[in-house]
This record gives C-alpha cells, structure tokens and sequence, in this order.
C-alpha cells in the first residue's frame, strides 16, 4: 500500500498471459497536442471532465469488459445538462450524422475527434503490441500537473468501472489489489510533490503501474477483439 503523501509506486502487478516481455517496455507518453486538443472538444461535455479523465473513462470501459464501449462513452461526455438518457442518445446519434434539430457543429466536432481517439485506444489495448499510452501532459509540463492528470485518468478509470458495475468481488485476488490501489492513489497528497528528481521518479513509475494495473484488469474482465464493438 502506498503513502497518501508521496509519490511511491505499489507492487507492480504480474502480468496473467505469457506477455511479460511487453510489460517490461515503459510506453512513452503522447508528445503531440493531442492531450491540448482533447481538452478543446471536451469544453463542450456537461462532465467538464480532463483529458485524462476522459481517457481514463474509455479505458475503463474497455477493460472492464462493455461491448460498446465508445457508444457508452460518447453518451457519457456529450449528454444534454438535463441527463435525460432519451435525450442523450438521441443528441449523440444525431451528431453523429451530422443531421437534425440538436446537430451542434461544437459537439460534432467534438464526437469525430473523440471517435478517432476511441478507436485509436481500443486498437491499442485490444491489439497485440504493448498495450495503449496514458493521455497526460508532456513531459515538460510541471510535475504536479502531470501528476493530477494521472490522479485524474484513475478517477476516470474507476469511475467507468463503477457505471459497469465492476466490484472487487467481480475480480481476482490481483485484481482486488490493482483497485484498492487505484483507489489509494486518488488520496495522493498533490500539494506535497515538488519539482525534484525523485518525485519525478516516482511519477514515472507510478505512470507504469496504472499502465500494467490497467491491462491486467483488461486481461480479466476485458471482451476478445471479436466481441467488441
């Protein structure tokens, strides 16, 4: 288990397949605009959610095992203020074919550019190379703003996780573990980080936890590529 008030990474979970090659290669975090230009679409969302969060949603949807997840995650960041679900759905379909009374240019703009980002996540997770990239900020950005970008991403993540009803009961021992740490992670004390090489250490291994943490849940819960949509 790890402090509340520092950046230390928990036991790394094993890996549940023969891939254990894979794991051991850190993916490099995205170094375009995408984590900028997400955060431009995601204005328009009545969950004012981060880019991380968002993707942190999606994952979580995919690892936790929907048959749709983009449909599902579409219909979570671009639902009407009112949340009526009706509603939602038929604003998200409706933007979708660029047609009808509700088909506003923001929020079409809005589902290409989240539909492009789904597809690419669940290429990656579902695919047979190491696995998807966090969405955080560069590397150059301060550490505490990267930091609460993952602290964001698990949010998002257990929150996916709580909208499928996934449960530790639903899960192994391991897996039981990767959420109780998860959910200590989002205790973590971000006004306690400083500018230092070792809480840059610590962020970057904490960074490959979730990443391995995040797959091994897809691993148990996680649809075959065939069942997916």
């Amino acid at each position: 288990m790890i402090a509340t008030t520092s950046l230390r990474a928990p036991r790394r979970p094993t890996p549940t397949d023969s891939s254990e090659a894979a794991t051991d290669i850190h993916p490099e975090q995205n170094r375009d605009q995408t984590w900028d230009q997400l955060g431009q679409l995601l204005e328009v969302s009545a969950l004012s959610p981060t880019p991380s969060e968002a993707q942190g949603i999606l994952c979580g949807l995919i690892c936790g095992g929907e048959p749709d997840p983009e449909r599902v995650w579409l219909n979570q960041l671009l639902q009407t203020p009112q949340g009526d679900p009706e509603q939602d759905q038929a604003q998200v379909l409706e933007v979708g074919s660029g047609s009808g009374p509700t088909a506003d240019p923001r929020f079409a703009a809005a589902r290409d550019g989240l539909h492009a980002l789904a597809q690419r996540t669940l290429d990656e997770i579902q695919g047979t190379d190491i696995g998807f990239t966090l969405l955080l900020p560069a590397d150059d950005r301060p550490l505490v703003e990267r930091a609460t970008a993952l602290y964001d991403w698990i949010r998002g993540f257990l929150f996916a996780l709580g909208v499928l009803g996934v449960s530790a009961p639903d899960l192994s021992a391991q897996g039981r573990e990767v959420l109780s740490d998860f959910a200590t992670l989002t205790r973590m004390d971000l006004d306690a980080l400083s500018e230092g090489e070792e809480d840059e250490t610590a962020l970057a291994e904490l960074i490959e936890f979730v990443w391995v943490a995040a797959m091994l849940i897809h691993d148990e819960r996680g649809l075959p590529r065939q069942e997916a949509r």
